[in-house]
This record gives C-alpha cells, structure tokens and sequence, in this order.
C-alpha cells in the first residue's frame, strides 16, 4: 500500500475557486470603505474649518461686515493660525499638506438661508 500525501488537483482548484470568490465580494466593498472613510474625513476637515472661520469673524468686528445678502469676507489660513483659531499642523486630507503649507482662504457669504462656506 503507497502513502498518500499532499492534496489532489480537485481539491487544489476548489480551494483556489472559493478565494477567487471571496475575494470578487471582499475587495469591492473594502474599497468602496476606503473612499467613503476619505469623503468622510474630507467633509469633517471642511466643516472644522469652517466653524473655526465662522468662530473667528464672531470673536472681532468682522461679523459687522455681512449685514446684507451678497456680502462676503474671506478670511485666510494663515489669518486663522495666527490668531489661535487653527492648528499650523492640522493636514488637509484632501491635499495631504499642513495647514500652514497652504494658500487658500475661506469665503463666507450672507445669503437669505444664513451663511454659506467656500474655499477660495
């Protein structure tokens, strides 16, 4: 009687089947995870900065300046660093660079429905 050891060629291409299987559902939804965990990260960076800028033009006399529909302040990263209202190292998610690194700015505009946030 010979000792058999080792797997059979059947065995070898259901197992290899089943992970090609797995991984046809797996891999979709762990990428689909992955750009919803960016988004995700992207929308909480905006929304903390723009409530650091709505929190910055409340703290001084600027906030006087959006009395009618229309009007707009723009208010810069580097003018929300130096006066304490955002972290110089705080990484924008979607540029991967560091606050300070960057050169845009935040526009407030008073509309009819309150205020709307853009960069600019």
């Amino acid at each position: 009687m010979k000792n058999k050891s080792g797997f059979t060629l059947i065995e070898l291409l259901g197992v290899f089947t089943l992970l090609g299987v797995v991984s046809l559902v797996v891999v979709p939804y762990a990428t689909g995870m992955l750009k919803k965990t960016k988004n995700d990260d992207q929308d909480r960076f905006n929304s903390n900065l723009f409530l650091a800028t709505e929190a910055y033009i409340e703290s001084g006399d600027r906030h006087n300046e959006l009395q009618n529909d229309g009007d707009f302040i723009d208010v810069s990263l580097q003018e929300l660093i130096n006066s304490g209202f955002l972290g110089k190292n705080i990484v924008d998610p979607e540029q991967k660079k560091k606050v300070a690194d960057l050169n845009y700015s935040i526009r407030i505009t008073k509309s009819i429905n309150g205020f709307e946030y853009q960069k600019v």
